[in-house]
């Protein structure tokens, strides 16, 4: 889970969290899917519990309705 200062940066383009050090990838997979929400009159956004060690990303479609993935 990335750190709470962090949060702000989840979504820019090539940036990863201090937590995936040693973890393969680039840092665009989350810019990638909101940009592509985006275009579609989507969004998405991420909240955490950090006593549960939860973060969830809710995805809100142009007809108000929302769908909501959770990853621990």
């Amino acid at each position: 889970m990335p750190e709470e200062n962090e949060l702000p940066y989840l979504f820019h383009g090539f940036w990863r969290g201090s937590n995936a050090a040693g973890i393969a990838g680039s840092g665009i997979g989350l810019f990638e899917a909101r940009e592509i929400a985006r275009k579609l009159y989507w969004d998405i956004y991420v909240k955490t519990d950090r006593e549960r060690g939860e973060i969830e990303f809710d995805v809100y479609l142009p007809d108000g309705s929302m769908t909501l993935n959770k990853l621990s």
